[in-house]
């Protein structure tokens, strides 16, 4: 209250323009306190939001990471099924050719036999018939 009568004094000798001066003087204070209150607000929320982006990135970063990981490992088994298939083609194509050598060997065994049936050679009866039939 002192300090308050000590610059109210002079102000009030000075008369209106004196006292209006002190007004002045402590309204233009206060506007300066309530900026500096501002702008140390908006630099703790702008250093608040900076740090939650870069949380984010991190995050961000990281799932990507993960992602990218996941899908090399999915290409690398994928690459696997893929050898795999051509190794079973493979072996598949072998065995089919083994398969045509013995379906051939098995026709020319028929075709042997079908030719050993008609002409009927081996039975002693039907081989006296048909010397018989040609004399």
């Amino acid at each position: 209250m002192d300090s308050l009568r000590l610059v109210l004094a002079p102000a009030l000798s000075l008369g209106i323009p004196g006292l209006l001066f002190v007004v002045w003087y402590f309204d233009l204070k206060a506007r300066e306190r309530d900026r500096q209150a501002y702008q140390e607000r908006m630099e703790e929320q702008a250093r608040a939001y900076q740090e939650r982006i870069d949380a984010l990135l991190r995050q961000y970063r990281e799932d990507t990471r993960a992602i990218l990981a996941r899908y090399q490992e999915d290409m690398a088994a994928q690459r696997r099924m893929y050898e795999n298939n051509v190794e079973l083609v493979k072996q598949t194509q072998t065995i089919a050719q083994d398969l045509k050598d013995l379906v051939v060997l098995n026709t020319q065994a028929w075709q042997a036999a079908r030719s050993d049936i008609l002409n009927n050679q081996f039975c002693p009866l039907q081989r006296l018939k048909t010397e018989g039939a040609e004399e």
